[in-house]
């Protein structure tokens, strides 16, 4: 079989399971944000935790196609970031590659890769990305076989190969950088979060039951045992799904840069909060959801607690991260299309019409 086809086969072998793995980034911090795309302003050190102040719904436009991957080179993408001037759009593909996507051009050039040879067999599943303030890229590397090093890897600014920063034991998934440029980084298997430091170095961040998977009672479970997926952090607090409980979790950020209480925001909920992956904080404060399993993207107001479905249909394809972009009022969101006989690629999602 030609590595195209099994590219291609692999990835529709794999389905679900993979879209359900996939994660959300985020460049705010529970310390001192960065100033990023995402977040026009930097973000005070962290104080108590305040109560929302309610905010309505923006308006949004219809979502068009930003551009479209190839699935038979191997372009199935989970994660994705852009860049701290919101001008470009970052994906990595189950290939190995590293993908630069200009939003104002629609056009795809490569911009990094992983080390070493990635196998077409299904077993390595390449997940979330962020940008620290430098500009260096991390990407989360998750395998279930011994072909490939499970870790964070480590992409200069001029982009090229990655070199492996930190090696993680379990399902490393969503990363979200902090302004002291600590990596939080779920892992989806031991339900937990975990920080990395410029360094490589590892530790436990938190952990509890909130954040774990396994949950084989519910019929929100994946089935595949994944808890902590998609993560946001904000001054305050982190945001993290758990997608085999159909959940969303807060943990407490405390002044120190300790974490504080888990708790649970969203209890579980199949009808309306399956297939929870990544995230992303709105103009407005809330957080926007992408849900693979409806194929929609979600908005979850913190203030009154409301769901709501912002955006579906045809365009979306097992959406798996998303994140907002500053610069042009637009959330971004990837479609991983993985096990369907649609076309992966990136939807934009303008979400304030001047």
């Amino acid at each position: 079989m030609s590595s195209r086809l099994s590219f291609l086969a692999n990835g529709m072998a794999r389905g679900a399971a993979l879209a359900l793995l996939a994660m959300t980034l985020s460049v705010v911090a529970c310390a001192p944000a960065t100033t990023t795309a995402s977040s026009a302003t930097p973000t005070p050190a962290p104080t108590a935790t305040a109560t929302p102040t309610p905010t309505p719904a923006p308006k949004l436009a219809p979502p068009s196609a930003l551009i479209a991957f190839d699935a038979a080179m191997g372009e199935f993408a989970e994660g994705l970031t852009l860049d701290n001037e919101g001008q470009n759009a970052y994906v990595a593909t189950a290939a190995g590659k590293i993908l630069k996507v200009s939003l104002a051009t629609k056009t795809k050039t490569e911009f990094g890769t992983l080390p070493g040879t990635i196998p077409s067999d299904g077993t390595v599943y390449v997940l979330g990305l962020a940008f620290d303030a430098a500009k260096n890229l991390y990407v989360a590397v998750t395998t279930c076989g011994p072909k490939y090093q499970i870790g964070i890897y480590k992409v200069g600014s001029a982009g090229g190969e990655a070199t492996k920063l930190a090696s993680v034991a379990g399902f490393v998934n969503g990363i979200a950088v902090g302004s002291d440029d600590n990596l939080y980084v779920t892992e989806s298997s031991g339900g937990k979060i975990l920080k990395v430091t410029a360094a490589g170095v590892v530790t436990d961040w938190a952990s509890g039951a909130a954040l774990a998977g396994g949950d084989t009672a519910s019929v929100c479970a994946t089935g595949f045992g994944i808890g902590a997926n998609g993560i946001v952090l904000t001054a305050d607090n982190a945001y993290v799904t758990n997608s085999d409980k159909a959940s969303l979790v807060k943990v407490i950020c405390n002044t120190d840069g300790s974490a504080g209480a888990v708790s649970v925001v969203r209890a579980s909920d199949c009808d309306t909060f399956r297939g929870a992956d990544g995230l992303a904080v709105g103009p407005d404060g809330s957080l926007y959801v992408a849900s693979n399993a409806q194929e929609a993207v979600l908005r979850y107001n913190l203030a009154d607690k409301t769901l709501t479905t912002v955006a579906s249909g045809s365009l979306f394809a097992f959406p798996s991260s998303l994140t907002y972009n500053g610069t042009d009022g637009a959330l971004y969101v990837v479609n991983a299309a993985f096990g369907e006989k649609k076309t992966p690629g990136i939807v934009k999602l303008p979400i304030v019409v001047k």
